[in-house]
């Protein structure tokens, strides 16, 4: 059974302008590991699109004691995944996942769709 879908656009350029006007930020929405196989700017608007299309997903946003580094994106080259860590781990333990990354000039767009893995956890 679906418990959800969700989808996020990001503006390749104003991600970009956010990333450069703060530092920071870049490590304070990914991992070192999603940094690390990041080959460009778009791979990174692409992996936050994903962070916010799985939780729009589920509905939840960061909430629960949530934050950025729970959900990881990976891949580089190959079909994105999803790695979860924290609280995370276990709220969403009941579920799977399926993503999906695109760009196209100027913005990257990820859809998720969050299914009950076991049907007789949902409600």
């Amino acid at each position: 059974m679906v418990r959800g879908i969700g989808i996020d656009v990001v503006d390749i350029k104003r991600f970009e302008k956010a990333i450069t006007k703060n530092p920071r930020l870049k490590n304070r929405l990914f991992t070192d590991k999603e940094i690390e196989s990041s080959y460009s700017i778009v791979s990174l608007a692409g992996k936050f699109a994903a962070k916010e299309a799985v939780l729009k997903s589920v509905g939840t946003g960061l909430s629960g004691g949530l934050c950025w580094h729970n959900i990881e994106i990976l891949g580089g080259n190959s079909p994105p995944r999803i790695a979860f860590s924290g609280k995370a781990k276990d709220m969403f333990k009941n579920l799977k996942f399926f993503l999906s990354i695109s760009h196209e000039r100027e913005f990257v767009v990820a859809v998720c769709l969050a299914i009950y893995s076991n049907t007789s956890n949902h409600r």
